[in-house]
C-alpha cells in the first residue's frame, strides 16, 4: 500500500486536472491511499473539490496547520500561540506594502482579534518590501514560520508544516515512510519533498528543481509511474 501526499495548486489542480482525478481514483481503488495537502484553507479548497468526486482519505490544509478526514470532520490542529497574534496581525496591518489583512481560522478569515488563529495572512502590493517584512516577522517570533506566495504573505505556526502533519498521520496509521510519496510545485512543499520521497513538478521554480532531483510533468504522470514500479 503506498500513499501519495499532494500539493493542490499547480500540482493536482491544473490543466490536466480531470485527467488527474481519473488516475488518483484508480489509484485508491487499488488499495492506496491520497491525500491532498495545501497552503488553502478548507474553505478555500472545497468550492474546487466538491464536484469532482475525488476519493482522497484526508485534506490537510493550512500548510499542515489542519487536518480533516474524508468527512471533512478536524483530526488535527496547531494554532498560533496567542499571545502573539495581535502583534503579528497589527505589523501586517500596519504596513503599507499589505493591502489586507486576516486571521484564518482555518474555516473562515475574521478580523476578530480574539479568534484562534491557524494561520495570519494579508494580500501584498510589493515584493520585496513584504518579504522584508516576513523576515522581521520570523526574527521577532521564533515560534512562527511563513513565506511568500503568488499574492499572498503566509504566517503560521513554526510546527505548522507540511512535513509535521505528514508524520502525525502516518504515525497515526501506521505506515512506513518508505511507502510515503510526495509531490508538489513551490517553497512551501520543500519540506515534505525533502523529507519524504518527493517529486517536483515540471512548472516549480529553479530553487526547487535544484534541491528535488526528480521531476513530473503531472500528477497522473506520477501515479503511472508508481503503479508500473509496483
Amino acid at each position: 500500500m503506498k500513499i501519495i501526499f499532494s500539493d493542490f495548486d499547480k500540482t493536482l489542480y491544473d490543466l490536466n486536472y480531470l485527467n488527474n482525478i481519473k488516475a488518483i481514483n484508480k489509484f485508491v481503488e487499488l488499495g492506496n491511499k491520497f491525500v491532498i495537502i495545501t497552503g488553502r484553507s478548507l474553505k478555500q479548497l472545497l468550492p474546487d473539490i466538491k464536484d469532482y468526486n475525488i476519493k482522497y482519505d484526508y485534506l490537510i490544509c493550512n500548510d499542515g496547520g489542519t487536518i480533516y478526514n474524508k468527512n471533512k470532520k478536524e483530526i488535527y490542529k496547531v494554532n498560533i500561540e496567542e499571545d502573539v497574534v495581535k502583534d503579528i496581525y497589527y505589523l501586517l496591518k500596519e504596513d503599507r506594502s499589505i493591502n489586507n489583512c486576516y486571521i484564518d481560522t482555518s474555516t473562515y478569515f475574521t478580523d476578530d482579534l480574539n479568534s484562534q488563529a491557524n494561520g495570519i495572512i494579508g494580500t501584498y502590493n510589493d515584493y520585496n518590501k513584504a518579504y522584508k517584512l516576513l523576515i522581521k516577522i520570523l526574527e521577532k517570533y521564533p515560534n512562527v514560520t511563513g513565506y511568500l506566495s503568488d499574492n499572498w504573505v503566509n504566517i503560521k505556526s513554526v510546527k505548522a508544516t507540511k512535513d509535521q502533519a505528514i508524520k502525525y498521520l502516518i504515525n497515526n496509521l501506521k505506515i512506513d515512510r518508505k511507502n510515503v510519496i510526495t509531490v508538489g510545485d513551490s517553497i512551501n512543499d520543500l519540506s515534505m519533498l525533502l523529507k519524504y520521497d518527493g517529486y517536483c513538478m515540471s512548472c516549480s521554480k529553479e530553487e526547487i528543481k535544484k534541491k528535488i532531483k526528480k521531476e513530473i510533468n503531472t500528477l497522473e504522470e506520477l501515479i503511472e509511474k508508481i503503479k508500473d514500479e509496483d
